[in-house]
C-alpha cells in the first residue's frame, strides 16, 4: 500500500509559480484538473471524489509532522455515474453532509530524486480558499518517508516559496 507524503501552501501569484514549474519539470506538459469532493461525516470521515468521470471513494489514516502530511489512502474507484448511489448508501448509515471542494488547475510531474520517483505538483484555485500549490511524494515503505519530507522541503525552496507559506491543516477544516 502506497504511503502519500504531501504538503500544501498558500501562494500569491499562480502564473509566475507556473513559469518556476515549467522550469522545473523541463517543459512537461501540465495535465488540467477538476475535482469536486464531497465530505460525509460518520463514524469515519469519508470523501466522495468526482473527476474525469469516475468516482473515488476514499478514507484516510492522517498524520502532520511540521505541515508535511502522511496520509495512508483507503479509495474505492468507481464509474462516476455511482454518485447518487454512494451518497444514498452513506446518508442510510446515518453519515452527514459536511462542505463541498472544488479544486482547479495543473498538475506537473517532475523528478527530482530517483530513489523517490516522481514529484506530483499542483497549482490548483481551491473553492473560496484561494490558491495553493500541492508537492506529493507516493512512496512504497515507510523508511522512505522521512526522505519524501526532505525532499518536499527541498522542492519548496527550488519554487521559492517561504516555508511559512505551508498550511498544515486540511482543507476540510479550512471550509469550517
Amino acid at each position: 500500500m502506497a504511503i502519500e507524503v504531501e504538503l500544501k501552501a498558500h501562494i500569491g501569484d499562480a502564473r509566475a509559480l507556473q513559469v518556476k514549474i515549467e522550469a522545473l519539470t523541463k517543459g512537461g506538459e501540465p495535465k488540467p484538473i477538476d475535482k469536486e469532493d464531497w465530505y460525509l461525516e460518520g463514524t469515519a470521515l469519508v470523501r466522495l471524489r468526482r473527476e474525469g468521470g469516475r468516482l473515488f471513494i476514499t478514507t484516510k489514516e492522517r498524520a502532520v509532522q511540521g505541515g508535511i502530511e502522511t496520509n495512508v489512502e483507503h479509495e474505492l474507484d468507481c464509474d462516476g455515474a455511482q454518485f447518487e448511489a454512494a451518497l444514498g448508501l452513506f446518508r442510510s448509515l446515518g453519515f452527514k453532509e459536511g462542505p463541498i471542494k472544488t479544486k482547479r488547475g495543473l498538475s506537473y510531474t517532475a523528478f527530482l530524486d530517483d530513489e523517490l520517483g516522481p514529484l506530483v505538483i499542483e497549482v490548483c484555485q481551491v473553492s473560496s480558499l484561494g490558491w495553493f500549490v500541492e508537492l506529493e511524494y507516493l512512496v512504497d515503505d515507510e523508511l522512505q518517508v522521512e526522505r519524501a519530507r526532505g525532499a518536499l522541503i527541498q522542492a519548496l525552496a527550488l519554487l521559492e516559496i517561504d516555508s511559512t507559506q505551508i498550511e498544515s491543516r486540511p482543507y476540510l477544516a479550512l471550509l469550517s
